[in-house]
């Protein structure tokens, strides 16, 4: 008998995890026979051969049950990048890159000042380099950023290359200026179909803050374009006072368009907004207060987009929103050490946590249980990210972060991909555990919401801090301590209450 894997399934193996089964974006558990039998399932091996091990075949029916091998002809090949891969360094799951500095628009708000083209380019061969890097170190997602990522005459060239290596093209993270027909045929025409990540800061106020005019007519044209094309969208919004009062109209306005879901985000006192000196922002605690005013609104409103997030604080989804719920992130927590954490930031412990029941859900608190084993950022530990000049960063909001953490990360122009995951800075920082920060900072270690924030986002405690990654995110602080995080609570099981009545 012949079976072989299902064509979403792939086998790889990494450094201190022996056996890794993903199938589409998705680890699946599995004992070591089972993976044993899944690589025999290769369309090749006869499974009833009498040298297959008795435990091995008999976990072959389970693995049908499961959806992960199907029966087949002797000699049907698996596609592509199926098979068992082993790679020397540690796993990451992806990876976003930002293959430019440079930008054609003119944003007041730009952390890395894109429109002074701050950070340098790599050329072609350096790029294609790293493409083959990725590859090698197994990373099986690539998200693509800038600057503006558009505006390099050779993105198709590097985007057939991730495709050619067997890695997935996920995101584009792009303005929409230069979103063309054109380009998503090529792109389809690679099977390639990420999701284009569009920033659209508010209804009649998009123009303003990316100092380009046009710029919201070019983004409606083109999350309408790849709606009708079939490629998937996703909007970010940056809040300030000028477009704060915008927000429900905005969320109309994107789902109009096609846009199914949105990250809202207070701007930043960073880059170029911090150089400008102007008074358009809008306070801590004016804009949370604002984001609790918008949340019942919008669910009386009909929600009509399929997820809103704001900042990493509440999740509002609908119903027949595809979720991706508690478990999604944390599946591949044992695979970074063989710990896991339970719960990564952004994601509830426990599917019965009061106020989750509904469609409002509070992704503040961590509710941590073990501080030895929790990643103090599980995303930046999982999805790393490379700046245009080649460095290896924990996220990309540390590109424009210089002290002495920072400028300790390594690049790739000194050294492979596949050593710095393996030993390197960047593999110790990712890693730090909850334990580390508490040990190391005592302000965190003595707090009574030590385990619901742990210490809170890294990049913001550099900023605080540049030569203390282990610092404290003020910013967390403030939301907890001032009650923001309660408040959020109550307000989330209130909203669901009304509206389970309301749907009865």
């Amino acid at each position: 008998m012949y079976y072989k894997l299902k064509d979403d399934v792939r086998l790889r193996a990494y450094d201190r995890l022996p056996r890794l089964v993903v199938q589409g974006d998705r680890p699946i558990g599995v004992s070591a026979a089972e993976f044993q039998a899944l690589d025999l399932c290769d369309g090749a091996i006869d499974v009833d051969f009498p040298l297959v091990p008795e435990g091995v075949r008999e976990a072959i029916p389970g693995l049908v049950e499961k959806g992960l091998v199907e029966a087949c002809e002797k000699g049907t090949p698996l596609k592509p990048g199926q098979a068992l891969r082993r790679y020397p360094n540690r796993l990451v799951k992806g990876v976003q890159w930002s293959i430019t500095g440079a930008c054609n628009y003119r944003c007041r708000h730009c952390f890395m000042e894109a429109p002074h083209a701050k950070h340098s380019d790599l050329s072609t061969e350096e790029l294609l380099d790293i493409c083959d890097q990725l590859a090698a170190a197994g990373v099986g997602d690539v998200g693509i950023t800038g600057g503006e990522p558009l505006i390099r005459k050779d993105f198709l060239q590097i985007a057939q290359r991730i495709v050619d290596d067997g890695m997935r093209l996920t995101q584009i993270y792009t303005n929409g200026a230069l979103v063309t027909e054109e380009l998503l045929d090529a792109l389809a025409a690679m099977g390639a179909r990420p999701q284009f990540c569009i920033s659209f800061d508010g209804v009649g106020c998009h123009d303003w803050l990316r100092g380009v005019d046009g710029a919201e007519a070019a983004a409606e044209r083109a999350f309408r374009l790849c709606s009708e094309r079939g490629f998937p969208t996703h909007a970010s919004m940056v809040i300030h006072a000028g477009n704060v009062d915008t927000l429900l109209e905005t969320t109309r306005t994107l789902a109009s368009w096609g846009v199914p879901t949105l990250k809202i985000s207070g701007v930043e006192p960073v880059g170029e907004w911090a150089k400008g000196g102007r008074g358009e922002s809008v306070s801590r605690d004016e804009l949370i207060q604002a984001y609790l005013d918008f949340v019942p609104r919008y669910v009386e409103m009909g929600m009509p987009m399929a997820s809103v997030q704001i900042e990493a604080l509440l999740l509002v989804e609908r119903p027949d929103a595809k979720r991706r719920g508690p478990g999604f992130d944390e599946a591949f927590a044992e695979a970074l050490t063989g710990d896991s954490d339970g719960a990564p930031a952004g994601e509830d412990s426990a599917a019965d946590v009061e106020g989750t029941q509904g469609p409002v859900r509070v992704i503040a608190r961590r509710r941590c249980q073990d501080s030895a084993t929790t990643c103090l950022c599980l995303t930046t530990r999982l999805n790393p990210y490379i700046s245009s000049e080649g460095r290896v960063l924990p996220c990309m909001t540390m590109a424009d972060i210089e002290g002495a953490v920072t400028d300790g990360f390594p690049s790739l122009r000194a050294t492979s991909l596949q050593s710095i995951l393996t030993d390197s800075t960047l593999l110790d920082a990712t890693d730090s555990r909850g334990k580390a920060l508490l040990a190391a900072n005592e302000e965190c270690a003595s707090c009574e919401y030590a385990l619901d924030c742990l210490g809170g986002c890294r990049a913001a405690a550099l900023r605080a801090d540049p030569d203390n990654y282990l610092g404290v995110d003020r910013g967390a602080c403030e939301l907890f301590k001032k009650g923001w995080v309660d408040r959020a609570e109550a307000l989330a099981k209130d909203v669901n209450e009304r509206y389970a009545r309301s749907v009865v």
